[in-house]
């Protein structure tokens, strides 16, 4: 299991198989936070509301029609592994002798002697010892209420069994659901408040699909900018420090992006003189 920047373990279902790439790793973040933390498609169980992996998957084909990503195994899957590889993080960070690194990003143990006994006890932890994992702070956006609510520090373990006790509990709830719809008048007050609950779902979903998508058609198209950036200073026959220094202070004026793409020739070179001298004056 890969622990560092991207997070996909080697299923034994063959079918189940896939190695993510950093830029699908990260749309599938964004569209997460979006859909799951602010467009409140789970449930307070912890459990994803039926149809919302359908429509990660839309909004990732969208985004990289080429990927073949499906909701089912690949987005399922690499839910569970985000959300084990987070848990045992987690764990280790309520353990005490554990803290997070926030300049290296990954976990430190103040002695030896303390991570031994862990490892000892939780066996899932070995290899997290210092290795980085840059998403645990947006894992922590995305499951850290969901893992919040459990009682006392759960072991990784465990999880899978509590997972599917939480399957157990949605089921126990259709049969509920059905035992009320029995009679017509049960029936009729469910249907107008599935009705009601369904559509705000739908609607709130809708909104925060739309966000996410454009949200990642802005980061895809900055992406193709800066490169086109990079590759235009180059061809300026600017010394590698120079094109350092003018891209990496313009991509933070977009307004010296955008006068740099409307003019050329000696223009371009004098403006692209002036952002140098702007640069080493505030040094």
């Amino acid at each position: 299991m890969d622990i560092g920047g991207s997070s996909d373990q080697v299923y034994s279902d063959k079918s189940s198989r896939r190695t993510w790439s950093k830029f699908e790793e990260d749309a599938l973040l964004n569209i997460l936070e979006d859909v799951l933390v602010k467009g409140g498609n789970r449930c307070d169980n912890g459990t994803v509301r039926p149809g919302t992996w359908k429509e990660i998957e839309k909004a990732l084909n969208v985004l990289i029609p080429s990927s073949g990503i499906r909701a089912s195994p690949h987005i399922e899957n690499k839910y569970r592994m985000l959300k084990k590889q987070y848990s045992i993080v987690f764990d280790m960070l309520n353990t005490s002798g554990f803290s997070w690194n926030d300049v290296k990003k990954c976990v430190q143990v103040d002695s030896d002697e303390a991570w031994l006994t862990y490892t000892q006890n939780i066996k899932d932890a070995k290899g997290w010892r210092n290795k980085p994992f840059p998403m645990y702070e947006r894992l922590a956006n995305i499951f850290g209420k969901d893992r919040a609510t459990r009682k006392g520090a759960e072991a990784p373990a465990n999880m899978v069994e509590n997972m599917n006790i939480e399957a157990e509990e949605e089921t126990d709830d259709s049969r509920s659901v059905n035992q009320n719809l029995s009679s017509p008048r049960g029936r009729r007050k469910r249907s107008r408040s599935d009705d009601d609950g369904m559509k705000e779902i739908a609607s709130t979903f809708k909104t925060m699909f739309e966000h996410s998508i454009e949200q990642m058609r802005l980061m895809v198209q900055g992406t193709t900018n800066d490169k086109e950036l990079a590759k235009e200073l180059k061809s300026m026959g600017l010394s590698v420090d120079d094109q350092l220094d003018a891209l990496t202070y313009m991509l933070k004026k977009p307004e010296y992006v955008a006068t740099f793409k409307s003019i050329d020739g000696e223009i371009r070179e004098a403006f692209v003189t002036r952002v140098l001298r702007e640069v080493r004056s505030s040094r």
